[in-house]
């Protein structure tokens, strides 16, 4: 899920949100990421997992920003 506030959110199947990632800096990637895990059930697994989402889509909507740009 996408949002403005939080770059990457982990829903269950009722759609409550789990975990919430996003760059501490909104305007430059600088590697360091504000995590709010909603439910103590999360597993670590869960949490690594989504944090590769968001570094993976954060680098595709860098690349396609910088390629719109270009052409």
């Amino acid at each position: 899920m996408f949002s403005l506030k939080w770059g990457t959110q982990l829903v269950d199947e009722e759609n409550n949100t789990l975990l919430k990632i996003r760059n501490e800096n909104q305007l430059v990637n600088k590697g360091t990421y504000i995590f709010k895990i909603e439910d103590k059930s999360v597993s670590d697994f869960e949490i690594l997992l989504s944090l590769f989402g968001h570094i993976y889509g954060s680098n595709l909507k860098t690349k396609a920003t910088i390629a719109g740009t270009i052409s």
